[in-house]
């Protein structure tokens, strides 16, 4: 992977970045800070394993941040 698609793919993948809610800031701000790190962590991990290593890492963060984050909001 090139510096320019890494820069591309990190530029798209912000800009499909879910926009924060109300409802998502409260219901994550009593969500322990390290629990809530630790588990998008562990997501990204996964699905940049299902790539073979070979994705953009920022472009997984997000969408595991995304899928943990809506996880947590739907407790």
């Amino acid at each position: 992977m090139t510096l320019k698609s890494t820069k591309t793919s990190t530029k798209s993948a912000l800009k499909t970045a879910p926009q924060i809610n109300a409802q998502k800031v409260s219901v994550l701000a009593g969500v322990h800070t390290k629990y809530r790190h630790n588990q998008i962590a562990k997501a990204a991990y996964y699905l940049a394993e299902n790539e073979n290593f070979k994705g953009d890492s920022v472009a997984h963060w997000l969408q595991a941040e995304d899928s943990i984050d809506a996880k947590l909001v739907a407790k």
